[in-house]
């Protein structure tokens, strides 16, 4: 790689990235990858604290049970026995809990579900119906998702209609029924008042499909990748921020700019980025300043703050399960600011790796997440992660607690057994990530921005966007718009038909 030019350049090693440099190296390409952090992977990579790993934005993933859409993608991109998944409960994957103890447990498949809303909510049978046959009649319009061969690769019109509140007033005017089928928006970050009814519906329906953990967590899962590319030729490189991508007089790109000093010569660079930071890399004028206003001005996903706890206790019996804690019924209430304070409780979701993966050793583990927006740290913006003001230290460490009472609330067994804890925030995702906001899903995907979202080509010849702020959201989502991004160079049909005969 290093004697001469790669063919393509990736930026960004997130899933979406390592997805089109796997896709073009399958395709006989050179593909250079570079990622800023030292370790490959975007949301999908883990870190090490007090000696023990955690994942940081990956923590399972539907539709991997063999002939299922990510099945196909894991061996299609030829990393399906380079990772170890493990099921999850498929009685319930899910547990959506409410602050008087009631519980929803989520099963694998559509008729199961549909079946278990109705005996939960008997009196609400034929809304629970309705609502996971819509969900099939919505999801049935992805081509992509759904591998089809007959129909246009990108449909008309799929994010107009109600709104996933909306739907859902309209659907039923029992309240706890409403929260049950919103719980799991977590998934993509989106109030139910702004979100597209069909984001939702194809999120919620690749885990009905199945629900999976990954023995490794997300690290695996990109060190997968990161191995078959060197196997095939290609090359990741970490520690190698993108400062500038070069274009030239007649709008062709020509490479990219390596931490201001490197330059690597491409005819064709892929962007796994976020908007903003894009923009930010291309010669000012290369972009029309309506389009370039655009993304600007383009509302960024909510963020989080995350939780990662070491406990003394014995959780081994918890099981492969999720949990979504509540606090009440109000299907908004997720995305209310996570402020510092005494006796606040953030609706939460909680898993215990340590439970589930096979891999792991050591004390048992928790990652525990809730929703924050950026205004609520950026009066520290600027500052220099693990060099930030004590005050930043401060707030950190009551919003941890805040989370840590909830979940010493749902597992009592937690107290005076509790390790180490550490936090992250949105200016934690920033930093890593370049997300604008910190965001967890790159842009805010409400039906606004999802009715005039970005489209992987530009106008630059040879650049390209792929990621979670291109089209959908979420790991399903990302792999399937890179097969998107990569079909403008390679063919639709040749890619779509590679899938559905993998």
């Amino acid at each position: 790689m290093a004697e001469s030019s790669p063919d393509v350049i990736v930026i960004g090693s997130g899933f979406g990235g390592l997805c089109c440099a796997l896709i073009l190296a399958r395709h006989g390409k050179r593909v250079l990858v570079l990622e800023q952090h030292y370790r490959p992977g975007g949301y999908l990579h883990r870190f090490r604290h007090m000696g023990t790993w955690y994942d940081t934005g990956f923590h399972y993933t539907g539709a991997l049970a063999p002939g299922q859409v990510m099945e196909r993608v894991f061996r299609y991109l030829g990393i399906d026995s380079r990772v170890t998944p493990h099921a999850l409960d498929p009685d319930g994957f899910d547990h959506i809990v409410f602050p008087d103890g009631w519980r929803f447990r989520v099963p694998v498949g559509h008729d199961r579900f549909a079946e278990r809303l109705c005996d939960e909510f008997p009196e609400e049978a034929a809304a629970c119906r309705r609502y996971v046959a819509d969900m099939r009649e919505m999801v049935a319009k992805f081509p992509m998702y759904n591998l089809a061969r007959d129909r246009p690769d990108v449909p008309v019109g799929i994010m107009e209609g109600p709104s996933l509140a909306e739907y859902l007033a309209a659907l039923t005017q029992n309240p706890r029924l409403r929260r049950v089928l919103s719980a799991q928006g977590v998934l993509y970050g989106v109030m139910p008042k702004d979100t597209p009814l069909p984001v939702h519906m194809l999120v919620i329906d690749s885990f009905l499909q199945s629900a999976w953990g990954i023995d490794g967590g997300g690290d695996a899962l990109a060190q997968a990748c990161v191995a078959k590319l060197r196997e095939l030729g290609s090359e990741v490189r970490t520690s190698a921020r993108v400062t500038a991508i070069e274009v030239d007089d007649a709008r062709n790109v020509t490479g990219v700019v390596v931490d201001g000093t490197e330059r690597i010569a491409a005819s064709t660079v892929i962007a796994g980025v976020h908007p903003k930071a894009l923009v930010d890399l291309v010669p000012e004028g290369v972009f029309r300043p309506a389009f370039t206003n655009r993304i600007r001005e383009m509302k960024d996903g909510v963020g989080t703050f995350s939780v990662y706890l070491k406990t003394s206790a014995d959780l081994s019996g918890f099981g492969a399960h999720n949990v979504y804690r509540l606090t009440g019924e109000d299907v908004q209430q997720a995305y209310t600011d996570l402020t510092a304070g005494p006796g606040r409780r953030p609706c939460i979701y909680y898993t215990v790796p340590s439970a589930r993966d096979r891999s792991h050793t050591g004390e048992d583990i928790i990652v525990a997440l809730a929703f924050q927006w950026y205004e609520d740290v950026a009066r520290w913006a600027g500052t220099r992660t693990m060099k930030r003001p004590e005050d930043y230290n401060a707030f950190k460490m009551e919003c941890a607690a805040g989370i840590v009472s909830v979940l010493e609330e749902e597992l009592p067994e937690l107290r005076d057994h509790i390790l180490t804890v550490e936090g992250s925030s949105p200016l934690t995702n920033l930093h890593y990530t370049r997300n604008s906001g910190g965001a967890a899903y790159g842009i805010y995907h409400d039906r606004a921005q999802a009715m005039q979202a970005l489209q992987p080509r530009t106008r630059v010849n040879g650049l390209l966007l792929t990621g979670h702020s291109v089209l959908l959201p979420g790991i399903t989502g990302v792999a399937l718009t890179a097969f998107y991004t990569c079909a403008y160079l390679l063919g639709f049909s040749a890619l779509r038909d590679g899938l559905v005969n993998v």
